[in-house]
């Protein structure tokens, strides 16, 4: 925090009218990234410098805002006054669990949330994950629960490790049920120079093919590409398990403000 202070300070002495910053609080604690902002408010306000900047730490940033653009891939989704911003989102954007304030301040805005607990796959089976999450999600109307993901290939040359995913993907299933969520997300499990892709589009339509058997119809499994290099192999994958329900393939990103 300080370095930053110091770095800031010597920009300052150049009597800039313009200070643009990206992501100024990416590697501070939430008390020094606080500070930070505050610093750049008080800059704003006394000096009269413009400060453009890109920030997820939104609760902090956003009151000390004049004006709001919402990123998403690059793409532009709205604009205007953080009100004007917040109004317009409040149907659309959902905060990810791993940020620790993100169910609290998704409540307070009345934005959707994304459970992230069960990222880490043994907290399924765990008692406490799952009652911190009823609390988490208590008045909360919009909700995505993402599935664990960290060494589970759907696409898998090992059938074996193919029935591990198989098997934490329908304790995923059975755990949305129970809390009453009817959207999940999933990763494809692509990994370069690992697998080639066209075996990955080929065994990962069987893998997605059974697992759907468990899925109940009014629900949405989204499989998220990670380090697919586009949705080009969802889109194969999904023309190849041909399912009669709607399909959803997708690149998750955090819209930047």
């Amino acid at each position: 925090g300080q370095l930053k202070r110091v770095a800031l300070a010597n920009v300052l002495i150049t009597e800039p009218d313009f200070l643009i910053l990206d992501e100024p609080t990416s590697q501070l604690d939430p008390i020094a990234a606080a500070d930070f902002l505050q610093t750049l408010g008080r800059i704003n306000r006394e000096l009269g410098t413009t400060v453009l900047l890109t920030e997820h730490r939104l609760e902090e940033a956003l009151p000390l805002a004049t004006h709001a653009a919402v990123l998403d891939g690059g793409r532009l989704l709205c604009t205007g006054s953080p009100a004007e911003v917040g109004r317009r989102l409040r149907g659309r954007l959902h905060l990810s669990g791993i940020d620790g304030q993100a169910a609290a301040l998704a409540g307070k805005w009345g934005l959707g949330f994304e459970i992230a607990e069960f990222c880490w796959a043994p907290r399924l089976e765990q008692p406490d994950a799952m009652e911190l999450v009823r609390q988490q999600i208590a008045g909360v109307e919009r909700l995505w629960l993402h599935a664990p993901f960290a060494e589970l290939a759907p696409c898998a040359i090992d059938l074996l490790v193919r029935e591990a995913a198989l098997r934490r993907f329908r304790q995923t299933i059975r755990t949305a049920r129970m809390l009453g969520v009817k959207r999940i997300v999933v990763h494809g499990g692509y990994i370069p120079l690992v697998y080639f892709p066209e075996w990955y589009v080929e065994q990962s339509a069987v893998f997605w093919k059974e697992l759907l058997a468990d899925v109940p119809p009014d629900m949405v499994l989204a499989v998220e590409n990670v380090m697919e290099p586009g949705p080009d192999m969802l889109v194969q994958i999904a023309e190849q398990v041909n399912d009669p329900r709607p399909v959803s393939y997708t690149h998750l990103t955090l819209p930047t403000i």
